[in-house]
C-alpha cells in the first residue's frame, strides 16, 4: 500500500527527503501588482487579486481597477497578471461608451513593455483599443547593464484619439510595482 500525502505530513523529514529524491523543490516568489497613484486615477473597485485556487499567501485586499474622467473620454484600466509578472489592461470610451483608440509610451524602456490587444509587441506601440503593460524587464542588449527590478515606479503616457483619429487629450498615468503575499510551487530539478 502506499503510503499517502498526509503519512508524509506526520513525517517532515521523511516528507522532505521524499521531495528531494524526487527531483523537485520548493519555489518561492513574489505577487506582483501595478498600484496606480491616486492622483492619476481614481479606484472604482478594491478586493483580492486573483481569485479561484491561486490565492498567493499572506495576500490582502488592493485596488484591482481604475478610472479617469475627462469631458470627452473616459480611460479605464484593470489589474492582469502573467504568472509573477504584473499587468495593467488600459482602455479607453466616449462618455456614450464607444471605444476609442490609444497610444502609450513608457520611459523605462528596460523595466516593461506596452502590448496592443490586436497585434504583438512593437516599438513605439500602434494605436489600439487596449494597451496591456507589463512590467518585466526586457532582453536587450542595451538593457543587460540593468539590474533585476522586482518592484518601482514608473509612469505611462497615453494619447487619447476618436474615430476621425483627431485626438482628444493626453494623460501621465503613474503607479508603483508592489509586493502582495507571496506563492510557492514545487519545480523540478
Amino acid at each position: 500500500m502506499t503510503p499517502s500525502f498526509r503519512h508524509y505530513q506526520k513525517r517532515p523529514l521523511v516528507f522532505i527527503f521524499a521531495v528531494l529524491l524526487g527531483g523537485c523543490i520548493p519555489f518561492r516568489y513574489d505577487f506582483l501588482y501595478i498600484q496606480i497613484h491616486e492622483e492619476s486615477m481614481i479606484v472604482t473597485e478594491s478586493g483580492r487579486f486573483p481569485s479561484g485556487d491561486t490565492m498567493p499567501h499572506d495576500h490582502v485586499p488592493m485596488p484591482n481597477k481604475y478610472e479617469l474622467r475627462r469631458h470627452s473620454y473616459v480611460l479605464n484600466a484593470g489589474l492582469g497578471q502573467s504568472v509573477n509578472r504584473p499587468a495593467i489592461n488600459f482602455s479607453a470610451l466616449t462618455n456614450d461608451g464607444d471605444e476609442l483608440l490609444i497610444s502609450g509610451t513608457f520611459a523605462q524602456e528596460c523595466y516593461g513593455v506596452l502590448i496592443p490587444s490586436e497585434g504583438q509587441y512593437e516599438l513605439p506601440p500602434p494605436r489600439a483599443l487596449q494597451l496591456t503593460f507589463v512590467w518585466v524587464r526586457l532582453s536587450l542588449p542595451e538593457c543587460a547593464a540593468a539590474g533585476p527590478q522586482d518592484v518601482g515606479d514608473g509612469e505611462i503616457a497615453f494619447k487619447i484619439f476618436n474615430n476621425q483619429d483627431e485626438p482628444l487629450g493626453e494623460e501621465i498615468i503613474r503607479f508603483s510595482v508592489k509586493k502582495n503575499g507571496y506563492f510557492i510551487e514545487i519545480d523540478s530539478l
